[in-house]
């Protein structure tokens, strides 16, 4: 298995809800826990946080997901693109709702690929 630091990345300037934005160290530390054991994803059980990332999909703009849910052997040898975190997914959905009418303002065939390019990740 390949190490966290080769395979989950962070965008700089990282979306965060209120939840996020009160610690956030506190909070990449538990999905990078989540990321790298499933006891310890399990021990976050009821305090996941909902993760935005790019899509694996071309044809998609992003994925939403709880972030237990990274220890799955899919998000293990994956580069794991991480936009935006928030506490819940209703903020996770405002995140992206922001997101996208940022991106609309700036490019009308929302090119997201190109938005975010991996420069741009911690």
């Amino acid at each position: 298995m390949k190490g966290v630091d080769e395979v989950l990345h962070w965008y700089k300037d990282l979306y965060m809800d209120e939840i996020v934005k009160k610690n956030p160290p506190k909070a990449k530390k538990r999905v990078e826990w989540c990321h790298k054991s499933f006891k310890k994803s399990l021990y976050f059980w009821k305090q996941s946080y909902y993760a935005i990332m790019l899509a694996s999909n071309p044809n998609n703009l992003f994925e939403i997901i709880e972030t237990r849910q990274l220890f799955f052997r899919h998000f293990q040898n994956k580069h794991v693109y991480i936009i935006g975190l928030a506490g819940s997914k209703q903020e996770a959905i405002t995140i992206v709702q922001i997101m996208v009418e940022k991106l609309w303002q700036k490019d009308s065939e929302l090119r997201v690929r190109e938005f975010f390019e991996t420069e741009d990740f911690e």
